[in-house]
């Protein structure tokens, strides 16, 4: 997927895995109350402008590959009914998604992006599990490094938010996060204690309904 604008992905429902690889759009598409009983796959797409994924729901493990976007994608509304995996995921330019496995807790190992929006050094010994993430704007992840794993799970995000130089030592631990204003935590709930380090943001950052929990 190649996109000029951000991408949304909005309930996304699919009875079985969905494979998407070098997906190439013209115009605009949109996906609404897609269900699939078989594996589907995308081959040859690229968008010129922005892709709307609404009610989509994964039951089962969705692979996507190949997926290239010119600038920042955002995620809006995701409901995983099971785990998400991040395998292998290497980035040129800003979001390149390749193997791309949501069968088991979402796992980022050898990321690399060279652009805004990007996800560098991102190192986990364990798995890292997202759900019901909610981004009012793109998120950027940069140069994020996890020693052991960490869960988010019902993250909302009012304002864009820009991740650098981010190290967890341990389970739902925020090291070394650069930020050039002040940051809003509201109603964070933690399993374990969470420690911010060296804390600055380009903007306020609103984090709401935000719940750790230790693999």
């Amino acid at each position: 997927m190649i996109d000029s604008k951000p991408v949304i992905f909005q309930a996304m429902f699919h009875s079985k895995p969905v494979t998407f690889k070098t997906m190439v759009h013209s115009k605009p598409v949109t996906f609404k109350d897609m269900v699939h009983s078989k594996l589907v796959t995308f081959k040859a797409v690229v968008h010129s402008k922005p892709v709307t994924f609404k009610t989509m729901v994964h039951s089962k493990p969705v692979t996507l590959k190949t997926m290239v976007h010119s600038k920042p994608v955002a995620f809006k509304t995701m409901d995983y009914s099971k785990p998400v995996t991040f395998k292998a995921m290497v980035h040129s330019k800003t979001l390149t998604f390749k193997a791309m496995d949501y069968s088991k807790p979402v796992t980022f190992k050898d990321m690399v992006h060279s652009k805004h929006v990007t996800f560098k050094i991102m190192v986990h010994s364990k798995p890292v599990t997202l759900k019901s993430m909610v981004h009012s704007k793109p998120v950027t992840f940069e140069t994020m490094d996890y020693s052991k794993p960490v869960t988010f799970i019902a993250m909302v995000y009012s304002m864009t938010v820009t991740f650098k130089n981010m190290v967890h030592s341990k389970p739902v631990a925020l090291k070394n996060m650069v930020r050039s204003k002040p940051v809003t935590f509201k109603t964070m709930v933690h399993s374990k204690p969470l420690t911010l380090k060296t804390t600055l943001h380009s903007k306020p950052v609103s984090f709401k309904i935000m719940v750790h929990i230790n693999l």
